[in-house]
């Protein structure tokens, strides 16, 4: 018989890398005490092979799909080291949190009479903290939902008529989109923190022609083109392609006037590829940005 491969088998597969391959971002477990682990959940999630109903090794389960990987090595088990980045939750009542993103402490074991690998199996408490996941772009706005279809792909959010998409990869310094900012009619250009028609604190006010990415956009009832972007300044050294090209590299890294206090940390790309410090972001109108459409 035939047999197909369940979601998790695959998961399980991918979790066999070497220990030393294994980002140092990822966080390790405790076997011996609950751990404080947040990420979403999704499901229910059958897995196991398909004639595996008839003996009872089927599992059917919501998972949570971690906010970052997780080493999970426990030696009094059969499992060994796996790289983890979606764990099925048994115990009852998740289908309150589907979708949902949540922070909870909860046991993990090695459960190999089913799965033959990891699993939440007891969760001592669970908080939804939905709101504080969200990204920049729609921290600040009302009424906002966001759903990401797939890990990695691009998030879209709702906030009143607006149809936000954000960007998974964020600004990066490799491939994003780009362009500068525009004064019109005035000296600066504010960076908002939400869209209209809310009353917008302005986050900072930016330098005509200052080079900045793109992370988000906005689209209103019936429109196919963005008519707001959400934008940050960084430094043009800090993407190759742009430190080459005058049209990009001119007239360089402008001063920014904060509305806000600061840290005092300069806007600097880390080890990682994202851009930590103090780096202005917030939105613009459409008329007041030019993206570089050819790309650099």
């Amino acid at each position: 018989m035939s047999s197909l491969k369940s979601i998790y088998s695959q998961a399980l597969i991918a979790s066999s890398l070497a220990i030393l391959q294994i980002p140092a971002f990822a966080d390790t477990i405790s076997f011996d005490s609950a751990n404080e682990i947040r990420g979403r959940v999704v499901g229910p999630i059958t897995s196991g092979q398909a004639e595996d109903w008839m003996d009872g090794t089927q599992t059917k389960a919501y998972y949570l799909e971690t906010e970052r990987p997780m080493l999970l090595n426990d030696p009094k088990s059969s499992c060994g080291a796996q790289r983890i980045e979606r764990l099925p939750i048994l115990s009852e009542g998740m289908a309150r949190y589907k979708n949902k993103y949540v922070k909870i402490s909860a046991s993990i074991q090695c459960v190999e009479s089913k799965l033959g690998s990891y699993a939440i199996d007891r969760v001592d408490a669970i908080e939804d903290a939905t709101s504080s996941a969200l990204p920049p772009a729609a921290a600040n706005l009302p009424n906002v939902s966001c759903n990401q279809p797939k890990r990695g792909w691009n998030q879209e959010c709702a906030s009143n008529d607006w149809r936000i998409l954000i960007d998974a990869k964020g600004c990066s310094a490799k491939k994003g989109a780009y362009g500068k900012v525009y004064a019109d009619d005035e000296a600066t250009v504010k960076l908002r923190r939400s869209l209209p028609p809310a009353q917008s604190d302005v986050e900072a006010k930016l330098g005509d022609g200052q080079f900045v990415c793109v992370s988000a956009t906005a689209r209103g009832p019936g429109s196919s083109e963005p008519q707001w972007y959400y934008v940050m300044a960084i430094p043009v050294k800090s993407v190759k392609a742009c430190a080459a090209k005058s049209f990009c590299a001119k007239p360089g890294d402008l001063p920014i006037e904060w509305m806000r206090s600061t840290n005092g940390k300069r806007c600097r790309l880390s080890a990682r590829g994202q851009y930590e410090g103090d780096c202005a972001a917030g939105w613009v109108n459409a008329k007041e940005f030019g993206e570089f459409s050819m790309g650099l």
